[in-house]
């Protein structure tokens, strides 16, 4: 199994950031979510084996404690995250993305330790897309190359960022 620090390079997991807020009540809040989009462009961006293009908030929002604001991380190849962000009670926000981000490269390089033993020469893997989001029960489709030809596996990853072949 890899994992994260095995080299299953995976995005997720909760945040904490200071949020921009104006003036408001006590209960009520008013959030600039451009600075969170620039925040969570750099976090990502900064870990990410596939550049991200965009991401997106509703630019300004009035919210009380514990609401979710949803907002959208795309990566190269239109591959889209949600993450949302939650106002905390103290002015701070904390983000909960959907799912987990999970790169081509360290499938296949998963793919192809499993297979190692006893592989014979040329043996690989190979996923056609470059970054997946998984959560529970999705799984990425890839196909692994031996001895014995070419044939489709279906890669899942659990809560702590353990790959599964299924």
């Amino acid at each position: 199994m890899a994992s994260a620090g095995q080299g299953a390079r995976l995005l997720g997991g909760m945040l904490l950031v200071a949020a921009a807020l104006g003036v408001g009540g006590c209960k009520d809040r008013r959030i600039d979510l451009r600075n969170i989009e620039a925040a969570m462009g750099e976090r990502y961006g900064r870990d990410a084996k596939v550049p991200v293009r965009e991401v997106s908030c509703p630019p300004w929002v009035r919210t009380r404690e514990g609401e979710r604001i949803a907002c959208e991380v795309v990566f190269e190849g239109d591959v889209r995250w949600t993450v949302a962000v939650i106002q905390g009670p103290d002015g701070n926000t904390r983000w909960q993305p959907q799912g987990q981000v999970v790169f081509a490269d360290d499938i296949e390089a998963w793919l192809q330790a499993q297979q190692a033993e006893g592989a014979a020469e040329g043996a690989g893997a190979r996923c056609p897309a470059r970054v997946y989001v998984l959560e529970d029960g999705d799984s990425a489709s890839c196909t692994v190359s031996g001895a014995e030809g070419e044939r489709a596996v279906a890669v899942t990853v659990d809560e702590q960022g353990e790959l599964r072949q299924r």
